[in-house]
């Protein structure tokens, strides 16, 4: 089941990819990284599984990256899977700055249903 949520939401976000390599170019683009069931509640039934969506690029394009994570959370929220519906966390959006990077940090379950 995993396998398959993972394929679509790759296919909703074709740019997004699993880790940021160390040697990205941010001055070119901003990066798009997809966390998915790092965490699983309920083991058993797999009902709940995470989902984290991070857009890192430099402290210039704050607002861009913004931009960007407003629009993959129209993308994602309610959102429906095989069998499973994705529903934001209590905390869904924080961001942070590392050094000269901005990141957005976007946090989901996906639910059984």
């Amino acid at each position: 089941m995993i396998n398959e949520i993972q394929k679509e939401i790759f296919n909703l976000v074709p740019e997004a990819i699993d880790e940021v390599p160390a040697d990205f170019n941010f001055k070119k683009d901003n990066a798009i990284e997809i966390k998915i069931a790092d965490n699983i509640t309920n083991k058993f039934y797999l009902d709940d599984i995470t989902l984290q969506i991070r857009i890192v690029g430099l402290k210039n394009n704050k607002f861009n990256i913004q931009d960007i994570a407003e629009n993959l959370d129209k993308k994602f929220n309610k959102a429906r899977f095989i069998n499973c519906r994705v529903v934001r966390e209590n905390a869904w959006y924080t961001s942070y700055y590392d050094e000269d990077k901005f990141n957005a940090v976007l946090q989901y379950l996906i639910k059984r249903i």
